[in-house]
């Protein structure tokens, strides 16, 4: 039995990564790095993997675009920092972003996410936006788009304490 050459055992690797969901090239270069294959077998590994269809940067970033804005409902920083992360530059991440922001506007996001809220604490006094407003921050939209669309929201008061 002969011992497979070291791009088929880096191809091995990499399929088997693959198998579990899509990745960026730059994921499979750090993975295969940290398993302890040389830089040029890593090279050659991603070649082959891109000339057969297997590694797609575009097509990653969009679907993994797609993703965060649709399923995940994220704000557009916070999908930048995340893509960033994944081995994506600033100009291939704004150019995604503003494809599927053609298909998912932001606006609408934040408008659902401040609803979903809304119907599960009716009370809205200020520390539930507060509370609203740190969680929305954190899911990466802009401190001006949250203002507005919780502006849309005005309190609603009951002048008489018998609720009539």
């Amino acid at each position: 039995m002969s011992a497979l050459d070291p791009i088929d055992q880096a191809l091995k690797k990499a399929y088997a990564l693959l198998a579990r969901r899509d990745r960026s090239e730059g994921e499979i270069r750090i993975k295969l790095q940290e398993k302890g294959i040389p830089a040029e077998v890593v090279v050659a590994t991603l070649e082959r993997l891109k000339s057969s269809g297997y590694l797609d940067d575009e097509r990653y970033l969009l679907a993994a675009t797609r993703s965060l804005v649709a399923n995940r409902r994220l704000g557009d920083r916070r999908i930048e920092m995340t893509l960033r992360g994944k081995g994506f530059g600033k100009e291939e991440i704004r150019t995604a972003l503003s494809q599927v922001r053609g298909e998912i506007d932001e606006g609408e996001t934040l408008r659902h996410l401040i609803a979903r809220e809304r119907e599960k604490n009716p009370l809205w006094d200020v520390k539930a936006k507060r509370r609203l407003f740190q969680r929305l921050l954190s899911r990466g939209f802009a401190p001006a788009e949250i203002l507005k669309y919780m502006g849309e929201y005005k309190e609603e008061f009951i002048d008489d304490h018998d609720g009539q």
